[in-house]
């Protein structure tokens, strides 16, 4: 069975679940959400995992990093996030918070086989010519310019100045050993190291590049 057949599959039975209000009575990947609105929720819900941005609800567990949550919350927009939440399992996998401070669109990744911390820290605790800013934050709390006096297991970002397209912010954050990247939509290039246990800030940061 292909991929896209088990989408079709998994759409089908979300979209029939969710018209009845509990949304995989019948299947073991989907509880019964109770607070789920179905006459509300179900033609976006049903768009938004086929558009593969509110799929990862199965997987997700208490404590782990929700991978679909921002780009969930994207498509179904903040009125329908509140509401529709439940019909897909991510309530409480992204926080209001978080929704609060999500800025311009962007698409993130990993970069498995270019990561090489003790180069990124390097580059990070070093002076470079290169034209970036590095920042660092404890855990998910705010960041802080050059504040490098804290552990070495601090998470650590870096930004580059100018505008990059999506492939040379992939090339240029393996280069520098970057565990992951997040690529905004209006070209800002954030490298994110080994240490954050997410894809970094939120908001497009870079100097040069933050126009809409």
């Amino acid at each position: 069975m292909t991929l896209f057949v088990k989408e079709i599959i998994l759409v089908a039975i979300i979209l029939s679940n969710v018209l009845i209000g509990e949304t995989g009575r019948h299947h073991h990947k989907y509880r019964a959400f109770k607070n789920c609105k179905g006459r509300v929720c179900a033609a976006r819900v049903s768009f938004c995992i086929i558009m593969k941005d509110c799929g990862c609800g199965a997987s997700v567990k208490n404590g782990e990093f929700c991978s679909c949550c921002e780009d969930c919350y994207r498509c179904l927009g903040v009125r329908l996030w509140r509401k529709c939440c439940n019909c897909v399992g991510l309530c409480g996998r992204f926080s209001v918070n978080d929704t609060e401070n999500v800025g311009i669109p962007s698409k993130h990744g990993d970069l498995p086989g270019h990561s090489l911390p003790t180069l990124f820290e390097a580059m990070s605790t070093g002076h470079t010519d290169l034209p970036l800013m590095f920042m660092s934050r404890q855990g998910k709390g705010g960041h802080s310019n050059q504040n490098f006096s804290s552990p070495r297991n601090q998470c650590k970002v870096a930004f580059f100045d100018k505008c990059l397209a999506r492939e040379s912010c992939i090339t240029s954050c393996s280069a520098m050993g970057a565990h992951r990247y997040r690529w905004f939509r209006n070209g800002c290039c954030q490298c994110v190291g080994k240490s954050c246990n997410d894809y970094g800030e939120l908001q497009s940061l870079c100097k040069s590049c933050l126009a809409d």
